[in-house]
């Protein structure tokens, strides 16, 4: 897995790039922030069929609490 570092004000952050990271999203949420006992999963209709599922499953491996919300996404063709 790669990460890119995004530089953003006041905190910056890392986002992790590869093929098994949503898998493992758990994992890698316990090594870079171990205290952390609940997370909110949040996407949009369109990427949370495709990706939410995998995204549950590695963060129930972890043994992390987890809660998720899907917006409705709005596209307008002019």
């Amino acid at each position: 897995m790669k990460g890119i570092f995004v530089g953003t004000k006041p905190t910056p952050y890392k986002v992790i790039i590869g093929a098994r990271a949503l898998t493992q999203v758990g994992s890698l949420i316990a090594k870079t922030a171990p205290d952390v006992q609940k997370v909110l999963i949040v996407s949009d209709s369109n990427v949370a069929p495709l990706y939410l599922e995998k995204v549950k499953k590695g963060i129930e491996i972890s043994k992390i609490e987890f809660c998720e919300y899907a917006y409705m996404s709005l596209y307008f063709l002019i």
